[in-house]
């Protein structure tokens, strides 16, 4: 009776394997699980898994240099946060100071400088700058101007001078219209940041409006007063990069690779029954109105296919003769 008791304690019969085979069975165990992944890597997206592992890498806090699996846009970039929230704080702070030099020098009820989305505005009322239908330079002035100047050196941003008329008219020898006088002053102004503030002329440009640009109504004295002015704008990154497209946009235009491209009218019946030359020209000066105006900013124009051209009859492309384009 002992013996039976002793025998069923010890598990109660049946074939017992090695201990060896325990071992063996994990090993195949394992290298059948590595093989499985082998076979799902070889099948997997390189890209995806990439993907996911930078994100886990970067969930981790563990980030490796080299090249950058993720798709551009699905994080903002820092360094261009970083550069316009620079850039907006400069400008408030160069606003500052220019406001407090012209306070100075008894110009603060005629410059004054003002942020936008834009850029920084400084407005200089004329009679700060020029005499009547002038364009010389007052002495008195000339400190601000230094002053801005340098405050224009220290950055990177274009700068536009706009000069601005009041709508009583003109008409003498040199300034046959308001359009001559502000833009006459503009390029004034331009000249003096070149030549005495040492500022790279590519990043200058001017620009004359008469009195098709008022802040204010022309029906009072005070109204005029404020409407006869010269602006600087500093431009800011965003309306830098507008601008750039602005200007490829018209390179593109008045060169020779723009030959090849027809604009048809948006009426096709026009077409058939025939169309004049004034309004071929109408149409053309019309596009490049538009291209002038801010609605543009976002038009990239694609390179002409040369290809395409060679194939063409002749009988869409525009004369190379004709002057009416």
């Amino acid at each position: 009776m002992a013996r039976k008791r002793k025998k069923e304690a010890h598990g109660g019969g049946g074939v017992h394997a090695p201990a060896w085979m325990i071992s063996w069975a994990d090993l195949t165990t394992l290298l059948w699980a590595c093989f499985v992944l082998l076979w799902s890597f070889s099948t997997l997206d390189l890209a995806k898994f990439q993907k996911a592992a930078s994100s886990l890498h970067g969930a981790f806090g563990v980030l490796q240099g080299g090249a950058m699996v993720l798709e551009p846009g699905e994080f903002p970039d820092r360094n261009t946060a970083t550069t316009v929230t620079a850039g907006s704080n400069r400008m408030d702070q160069m606003r500052q100071r220019i406001k407090e030099e012209a306070k100075e020098e008894g110009f603060e009820n005629s410059i004054s400088a003002s942020i936008s989305d834009k850029g920084l505005t400084i407005r200089f009322a004329d009679s700060a700058l020029f005499d009547p239908g002038s364009v010389e330079l007052k002495p008195g002035v000339i400190p601000v101007l230094d002053y801005v100047a340098g405050e224009l050196a220290a950055i990177n941003n274009p700068v536009q001078v706009e000069g601005h008329t009041d709508t009583t008219p003109i008409n003498t020898p040199k300034f046959p219209s308001n359009w001559e006088l502000s833009t006459g002053r503009a390029i004034t102004i331009v000249h003096y940041m070149i030549e005495q503030g040492e500022i790279d002329p590519v990043r200058l440009s001017a620009a004359g409006y008469a009195f098709y640009h008022p802040v204010a109504l022309n029906n009072t004295p005070e109204g005029r007063a404020r409407n006869r002015r010269v602006d600087i704008i500093v431009l800011n990154p965003a309306e830098e990069e507008a601008v750039s497209n602005h200007q490829d946009a018209l390179s593109f235009l008045e060169s020779d690779e723009s030959s090849g491209i027809v604009m048809p009218p948006a009426d096709e019946s026009a077409v058939s029954a025939g169309s004049s030359e004034e309004e071929v020209v109408s149409n053309h000066q019309g596009a490049l109105s538009f291209l002038e105006g801010d609605e543009s900013s976002g038009i990239v124009i694609p390179p002409v296919d040369e290809s395409a051209g060679s194939s063409d009859t002749g009988e869409n492309m525009p004369d190379e003769n004709d002057d009416s384009t």
